[in-house]
């Protein structure tokens, strides 16, 4: 079954933000995990849209986009959590990142010198790190060359990251959750 977690409109640009949930149980089911997972992101997208001829194709660098709808698409999931990301905006980015008690063993693959000396490294905010560089990576369609260095994390601040990737400052807006962190650009 699906439950909506989250439902964020971003009223300035007609962007929606949404996370929801659906049982692990249902995946027993289906041919493939990947197989489920794409059919419960288009069953979503179509109820949403109200357009059932919706359908998700691929650019060659894997970015997701949607055949039928004006909307630009960024997807992410995490287990059994999954985060859309719809708007008018071409160039947007969205990560949803299950809370890891161990993140910290990995730390030196994705946090780069400039945000170990100026962001405290607690466990929230290397899962807003981890999950801010994974929105703007899917905001720029996967051209970033060295991800832990070339996308730096300036500052985390009342719900709000700010970001520095290819000589462009970008905004993202989080949500930290019991079970879940979820970031994307704006």
């Amino acid at each position: 079954m699906i439950e909506e977690l989250i439902r964020i409109d971003l009223e300035r640009s007609g962007a929606k933000v949404i996370v929801f949930s659906f049982e692990k149980d249902l995946i027993l089911n289906k041919k493939s995990k990947v197989d489920f997972q794409r059919q419960v992101v288009l069953g979503f997208l179509r109820k949403e849209l109200k357009n059932n001829e919706l359908k998700i194709e691929h650019f060659d660098n894997g970015a997701p986009y949607l055949v039928g709808s004006d909307f630009h698409l960024s997807i992410s999931h995490s287990h059994q959590f999954y985060a859309i990301y719809l708007s008018a905006k071409s160039n947007i980015g969205i990560d949803v990142q299950c809370i890891k008690n161990n993140i910290k063993k990995g730390v030196h693959y994705f946090v780069n010198l400039e945000e170990q000396n100026t962001i405290e490294l607690t466990l929230e905010n290397l899962h807003l790190i981890w999950s801010a560089k994974e929105a703007i990576y899917k905001m720029f369609k996967g051209e970033i060359e060295f991800y832990k260095d070339d996308i730096t994390i300036n500052s985390i601040h009342q719900n709000q990251l700010y970001v520095s990737c290819k000589n462009e400052k970008i905004q993202c807006k989080y949500r930290l959750e019991e079970k879940f962190s979820l970031v994307y650009s704006v």
